[in-house]
């Protein structure tokens, strides 16, 4: 499912991220009528990307839409980010304004920080060379087999990891597909769209994701 096509679904179910991280090319005036971001509230960065671009950026996003609901910022080459860049960027991506759409583009994404990753919606091609799986992936069904204390452990080490993001498009992508089937699991891909909106922001995902553990 290519970036279109997730803005499509979640602006459907009502859960727009506040930030993704996009290993595709994708038509920034496509985007950007979807989401009806006015010119006034779009801004992208090129490379090179340095410290000031990004304070600048955080300066910009403090400040209300001038005539959208929300304000989109892209940023290119965010594989490229020096370590004071990336750590000023994951501050924004901690505390996110509410009115905040970031997306960062990139190609490598063995070079982003793992807390970056963490924090972001990953989205690959179909025909990516790169992994759709990570090495202690469990399905749903797997995980339902585990005991409550082993789903919780699981879930501790992927979140460490940085491959919350990953696992909760897989989960979603299961559901999808039960869903399809006849399956009655439409309020639980309603809540992994919501966890997966709130991993960007500092609000406390504990109670939603125990939930969605205890029904796998």
């Amino acid at each position: 499912m290519n970036l279109l096509k997730i803005f499509l679904h979640q602006i459907k179910m009502g859960n727009l991220s506040h930030a993704y991280l996009v290993f595709e090319d994708f038509s920034v005036e496509k985007i950007s009528s979807l989401l009806k971001i006015s010119a006034a509230d779009l801004l992208i960065l090129e490379e090179p990307i340095k410290i000031n671009h990004i304070r600048e950026l955080i300066h910009w996003l403090s400040l209300k839409p001038h005539s959208s609901l929300k304000r989109l910022v892209i940023i290119s080459g965010a594989e490229n980010l020096n370590l004071e860049s990336a750590n000023a960027l994951l501050k924004i991506l901690e505390e996110p304004p509410a009115s905040s759409i970031i997306i960062l583009k990139a190609r490598r994404k063995e070079k982003i920080l793992p807390t970056i990753l963490s924090r972001c919606q990953i989205i690959k091609p179909k025909n990516s060379n790169a992994p759709e799986i990570i090495d202690n992936y469990l399905s749903p069904k797997d995980l339902g087999q585990k005991s409550v204390l082993d789903r919780f452990k699981y879930f501790k080490e992927i979140f460490e990891s940085g491959g919350l993001p990953l696992v909760l498009n897989l989960w979603e992508k299961d559901f999808q597909e039960r869903l399809k089937n006849g399956e009655n699991v439409l309020m639980t891909l309603k809540q992994i769209s919501r966890i997966r909106s709130l991993l960007s922001s500092n609000v406390s995902l504990k109670l939603l994701l125990e939930n969605l553990l205890l029904k796998m």
